[in-house]
């Protein structure tokens, strides 16, 4: 990793996307980066989607990733 980036990680015990919204405010985040599991239909309603929560609140860009 090129030393001139700096990358956080910590580890919360909040609701997730509420602890990773808070800490990207904390940190002036440029980016967050979230991955996504791709459920559909009954998981998806039984399980919820953290990334429906932090991409429209987030103040920068969130890349999602999929889970493979």
């Amino acid at each position: 990793m090129p030393k001139d980036i700096n990358v956080n990680t910590e580890v919360r015990h909040d609701f997730i996307f509420d602890g990773i919204l808070e800490a990207a405010r904390e940190f002036h985040a440029d980016l967050i980066i979230a991955s996504t599991h791709g459920h559909t239909g009954l998981m998806h309603m039984l399980l919820g989607s953290t990334d429906e929560n932090i991409v429209p609140r987030a103040t920068c860009p969130v890349p999602l990733v999929r889970d493979v």
